[in-house]
């Protein structure tokens, strides 16, 4: 298996979960940063404390964290280190989605996301774990889910 794929890779002998959760930080960060410059960019200030408040520093600081992204990311799989990215596009949906569709249908498909991607990669046998196969129960569970996310999306 290639290095760096979701199914059966495992971090190398030289880093494990620890280096990981570093890289994974890294890259929110590194994804916070960028959002922050491109906001910047639309304004002549952003509304952060000084020195943050100059488009430059941010900048700066967006290349060394997606630098140091970068190179501490190099002998680990590659879904650890995207691991960060995936947590900022959470989090700005998040503040865009939850105003237009309330907190209780935000989470519904949230969750039903979640039990959906977590059925596919326990089918696969992603992170290195034993596949589990998607059975027709674990099928119907996630399919109740789906229902819920319905009944909360049309309930007025």
């Amino acid at each position: 298996m290639r290095h760096g794929c979701i199914a059966g890779a495992r971090p190398s002998s030289r880093l494990g979960a620890r280096e990981a959760t570093w890289v994974s930080i890294l890259g929110t960060l590194s994804g916070l940063a960028i959002v922050v410059v491109v906001q910047a960019g639309r304004q002549r200030h952003t509304s952060l404390p000084s020195p943050l408040n100059r488009r430059w520093v941010v900048a700066g600081l967006a290349v060394v964290l997606v630098a140091a992204l970068l190179v501490s990311a190099r002998d680990i799989p590659l879904y650890f280190a995207l691991t960060g990215t995936i947590a900022t596009v959470f989090l700005i949906l998040t503040g865009v989605l939850v105003p237009r569709l309330g907190l209780a249908l935000f989470f519904a498909a949230v969750t039903l996301g979640t039990v959906g991607g977590a059925l596919v990669m326990d089918d696969l046998g992603a992170f290195g774990t034993t596949p589990k196969d998607a059975s027709l129960g674990r099928a119907l569970g996630v399919g109740l889910v789906a229902v819920g996310t319905v009944i909360v999306r049309r309930a007025k």
